[in-house]
């Protein structure tokens, strides 16, 4: 049976179902759920999760506020042909150490340096006109609910879907610590396989 979010949620006598590969009735399913999603999407990194989008810094800002559900950023470029990430992607002590202040004003010029803090896109000064960016960054997908049964886990990653909520399932049951331990291990080298997969075949 194709794995979904009604499948899961489901009864023990459904093949796939938490209950049912878990065998515990009391695990919170719907909880064991949205924190394997969690989990899985903070170390999941494939061509599903890239998405794009146009950030504009506006004349005399020096931040952008950072795209819903953004994870880490894979590219940033300026339209005028600056290549912003990965090139000027600086870590935020930095980024701050490049920043001048007259009167406790930041200073207005063009934009060089980026760094991510406060989720935001923190720049090293104001900018002095409008700019544009184009930024290819790895989005959260849409948790799985009643209203989005589907997506690229269940059709392309179940086995790591299925190793998440056994984990998150162990966690509830209060199993031996090396019971959770192993199946947490299970997980991420799904994970790791997974990534390495998506590194080797960027066309994949």
């Amino acid at each position: 049976m194709p794995m979904s979010y009604t499948t899961l949620v489901s009864g023990k006598t459904t093949p796939g179902s938490v209950h049912n590969f878990c065998n515990y009735l009391k695990v919170p399913v719907e909880v064991v759920l949205e924190e394997a999603q969690a989990i899985i999407y903070s170390l999941l990194r494939v061509r599903e999760m890239k998405t794009a989008a146009v950030i504009t810094l506006t004349a005399a800002a020096s931040s952008v506020a950072l795209p819903t559900g953004y994870l880490e950023p894979i590219a940033m470029r300026d339209r005028e042909g600056w290549d912003t990430i990965p090139h000027n992607f600086v870590e935020e002590t930095t980024l701050l150490r490049r920043r001048i202040y007259t009167d406790d004003v930041l200073e207005t010029g063009t934009p060089m340096l980026v760094s991510v803090f406060d989720e935001a896109f923190q720049f090293d000064c104001k900018a002095e006109e409008e700019r544009k960016y184009d930024l290819v960054y790895y989005k959260q997908p849409t948790l799985l609910s009643t209203t989005n049964t589907t997506n690229f886990l269940t059709n392309r990653y179940p086995n790591i879907l299925r190793k998440g909520c056994q984990a998150g399932a162990a966690s509830f049951k209060q199993d031996d610590v090396q019971d959770y331990a192993a199946l947490l291990a299970e997980l991420t080298g799904l994970i790791d396989r997974a990534n390495a997969e998506s590194d080797m075949g960027r066309a994949a």
